[in-house]
C-alpha cells in the first residue's frame, strides 16, 4: 500500500520540524512531534494506515520515532542489508531500518531485506554456511522459547543493564518502565547483570563529527550542475560558478542540513582534521571495544561475531543489552520550534548513537505509557553484531510481558 510520507531533506533531524514541508504529527497527540528523521514512516504505522514501513537509521532515526509513536523500530547490523537506493548521508553509519506493529512482523520483513548485494560493497558477503557464517535471521514465535521451559523462555540468557544509560536527564517514568521491564524479563528466566560502557559519554560528540564529515563529502555532488533540481537556482550568465553553486545549495538545503554540512567541512579542513575527525574515529573504536568487552569477556571481537547461537549463550559476557530508547517522551511541536540552541536537539540521540557507532543491531519495543503526558515509552534491546535472532527473541518476550496496546488497536 502506497502512503505519502513526510520526511526532512536528509536523515539529519531528530524532530522532523526543520527542512520539511509538512511536519508529521504524533498520532497519540497531534500537539507532539514524532521524532526523526524517519518520522513519517513511524506515524503511518502507529496510526494503522500500513502494517510496516521502511526508514533509514543513521544514529537513531528509526528507533527514536518508533519509541515516540509506540511502534517497533529495528536497526539491523551494519552490513546486514543493502544500502542501495538510499541517499548517502553518513556512509559508515546509514542502515535501512524497519517499522512494524509487532516484533514478529519486523523480523519477517527484515528477513526479506537482508542478504548480499553486488551493488553495495558494505554488505557482508560471508555465506550462511561454512567456517565464518553470517547468521540467518530467525523469526520468533508468538511466545518466545529460547529454552524448553515455557514459563521461563529466557532461561540461560544474560541481559546487561548499562549503568551509563541511567543519566540525570532520564525521565522518571522511563526509568520506572526500564526497571519494570528488567524485572519481568528476570521472571521470564533471564539473568540480569549491571555492566559498564565507560566511553558512552563521548559517543555523541564523536558521532556528530563523523556523521557531518561524511555528509559534507557525500552531499557535495548536489550542486545543481551534476545532480539536483536545476529549477531551484536556474543558470544565469551573470553569476560565477561559485555564486551559482552557492545559490543552489542555499535554496536546496534547509537550515539544519546546511549547519551540519558546514560543521563537516570545518572538521575535514587541513588544519583541523587531526584534532577533530581523527580523534572522533579513535573514540568510535573505543566505544566499539566497550561493546565487545561486555558481550563476550573471554572472546575476541571476531569470535563474538562468528559464534553460533548455542555457543553464544555459554559466553562469559552478556547476550543482549536493555536500555531506554530515548531520555524523554515526545516533545510538543511548540517546544521544538522555540529552541534556540541546536545542540539541545542533538541530545535526543544520546541513547541510540553508541550502538550505531559500533554497527550493532538494535530494536525499540513499546512497553508502556507515560502517565503524566499519556505518550508511549520504548525500550531498546541491543544485540551482538549479526545476531539479530537473539535480539528478536528477547524483544518478543519483552513485547509479550509488557502487554502494550498499540494506538490502532485501541481505536
Amino acid at each position: 500500500r502506497s502512503v505519502e510520507q513526510s520526511s526532512p531533506s536528509s536523515p539529519s533531524s531528530s524532530s522532523t520540524s526543520s527542512d520539511c514541508d509538512k511536519i508529521p504529527r504524533n498520532p497519540w497527540s497531534t500537539q507532539h512531534v514524532c521524532g526523526g528523521s524517519s518520522a513519517g514512516s513511524a506515524a503511518v504505522v502507529a496510526s494503522g494506515l500500513v502494517a510496516a514501513a521502511l526508514g533509514t537509521d543513521t544514529g537513531g532515526s528509526v528507533r527514536q520515532p518508533a519509541a515516540h509513536c509506540g511502534v517497533v523500530g529495528v536497526r539491523p547490523s551494519y552490513g546486514r542489508c543493502s544500502r542501495r537506493g538510499l541517499v548517502a548521508y553518513a556512509s559508515s553509519l546509514d542502515t535501512p531500518g524497519v517499522f512494524a506493529r509487532s516484533v514478529r512482523s519486523a523480523a519477517t520483513l527484515l528477513c526479506h531485506m537482508s542478504g548480499p548485494d553486488l551493488a553495495d560493497s558494505t554488505v557482508s558477503r560471508r555465506s550462511t554456511t561454512g567456517a565464518t557464517p553470517l547468521h540467518p535471521i530467525s523469526v520468533p514465535r508468538t511466545q518466545t522459547h529460547l529454552a524448553d521451559n515455557p514459563s521461563q523462555p529466557l532461561n540461560g540468557l544474560v541481559i546487561g543493564l548499562p549503568a551509563e544509560y541511567n543519566t540525570r536527564e532520564l525521565d522518571p517514568s522511563i526509568l520506572k518502565q526500564w526497571e519494570l521491564a528488567a524485572s519481568r524479563l528476570r521472571d521470564a528466566g533471564a539473568q540480569l547483570r549491571e555492566v559498564s560502557l565507560p566511553h558512552t559519554r563521548h559517543a555523541l560528540g564523536a558521532y556528530y563529527l563523523i556523521a557531518t564529515a561524511e555528509a559534507s563529502s557525500n552531499l557535495a555532488r548536489y550542486d545543481g550542475l551534476r545532480y539536483g533540481n536545476e529549477e531551484l537556482a536556474p543558470l544565469s550568465e551573470t553569476r560565477s560558478l561559485d555564486e551559482q553553486i552557492r545559490a543552489y545549495r542555499s535554496r536546496g538545503f534547509g537550515d539544519e542540513v546546511q549547519r551540519r554540512l558546514l560543521l563537516g567541512t570545518f572538521v575535514l579542513s587541513k588544519d583541523l582534521y587531526d584534532n577533530y575527525f581523527e580523534k572522533a574515529t579513535r573514540v568510535r573504536r573505543l566505544v566499539s571495544e566497550d561493546f565487545v568487552r561486555v558481550f563476550a569477556a573471554e572472546h575476541s571481537a571476531d569470535a563474538s561475531l562468528e559464534a553460533s547461537s548455542s555457543s553464544a549463550r555459554t559466553a562469559a559476557g552478556v547476550h543482549v543489552l536493555l536500555t531506554p530508547t530515548t531520555a524523554s517522551t515526545a516533545p510538543t511541536l511548540s517546544e521544538v520550534l522555540s529552541r534556540t540552541d541546536p545542540a539541545v536537539e542533538y541530545l535526543a540521540d544520546v541513547m541510540t548513537v553508541p550502538s550505531a557507532l559500533a554497527g550493532l543491531p538494535a530494536i525499540s519495543v513499546p512497553v508502556g505509557m507515560c502517565t503524566r503526558r499519556q505518550l508511549p515509552i520504548g525500550l531498546q534491546v541491543i544485540g551482538r553484531r549479526f545476531d539479530e535472532s537473539t535480539m528478536f527473541a528477547v524483544a518478543q518476550t519483552l513485547e509479550d510481558v509488557s502487554g502494550f496496546k498499540p494506538l490502532f488497536a485501541q481505536s
